[in-house]
């Protein structure tokens, strides 16, 4: 049990928990591990290919109807894979977002992603050159309206296990259970700076 009890998921597929299995792991997302360690209520309205916009657009409202006490924002990976990503509009789409979550009273997590290049599972030229700085842009953007909103931010692109290539599934894109397994556990840690988890 925690201080929360009520959670909002927005996002894109990180949020709504895309996975492949894993040996000696349970088949579950890390919001569904947050949400039995935090003794949530929770609603997850995060779903894949979505841009920050969509998110915005799409999920903020009825995220904002559920009052939640805690919200996890997670988008702008697609953004950075877009060929019209404008980092300035994705800046402004997060910046509304986690304020509307602060406006209410909520706590709100953040997160940098897992840099999956620090593996040594993508080595192509094209890629590293055109997309590894906007993954770092989209980074930084996060990081900064986090702390600017007073927002937990989960920074995994600096965990020790980024470079593990068991932690990442066969899409050389999202984590596998072991991946949100650790996901989980790093965001718990960090939640249970700001309130006590039993």
């Amino acid at each position: 049990m925690s201080a929360w009890q009520k959670m909002a998921v927005i996002g894109d597929s990180i949020a709504s928990g895309v996975r492949e299995p894993a040996a000696g792991y349970d088949d579950l997302s890390w919001i569904d591990r947050m949400t039995t360690a935090l003794g949530t209520e929770t609603l997850n309205l995060g779903e894949r290919d979505l841009r920050a916009r969509e998110v915005r657009d799409r999920q903020l409202a009825p995220a904002l109807a559920f009052r939640p006490d805690l919200a996890v924002v997670v988008c702008g990976g697609n953004d950075a894979f877009s060929r019209t990503f404008d980092p300035a509009a994705l800046e402004a789409d997060l910046t509304h977002m986690v304020g509307a979550f602060r406006a209410i009273g909520a706590e709100v997590l953040t997160l940098g992603l897992f840099d999956i290049v620090a593996s040594g599972l993508i080595t192509d030229a094209r890629f590293l050159a055109e997309f590894q700085p906007r993954l770092t842009l989209l980074h930084d953007i996060t990081e900064r309206v986090s702390h600017t909103h007073g927002a937990v931010f989960a920074d995994f692109r600096a965990h020790p296990s980024v470079a593990d290539p068991s932690i990442y599934s066969s899409d050389l894109i999202h984590l596998n259970a072991r991946g949100h397994a650790i996901a989980a556990e790093t965001a718990l840690a960090l939640l249970a700076q700001r309130a006590p988890i039993a």
